[in-house]
């Protein structure tokens, strides 16, 4: 994963959570599950984000350094 689709996905997952926390979409029970879903995802994307270079390349390639 590209280090700028990472940005872009947590960004989207802040926004949700965010959302989730302030308006009224879910009763307050569902909140706290909400949060806790868009959380784990979060967590998730973290976890898969840290096999890849910044370039998008795996971790077992070696790292030339942004070509941006």
């Amino acid at each position: 994963m590209s280090r700028r689709a990472h940005i872009t996905v947590q960004i989207i997952l802040l926004a949700a959570q965010l959302a989730n926390a302030l308006l009224p979409i879910l009763s307050p029970d569902g909140k706290v599950i909400g949060l806790a879903f868009i959380g784990f995802l979060q967590g998730g994307v973290g976890i898969i984000n840290h096999a890849f270079n910044t370039d998008g390349t795996p971790q077992t390639v070696a790292f030339q350094g942004d070509t941006k």
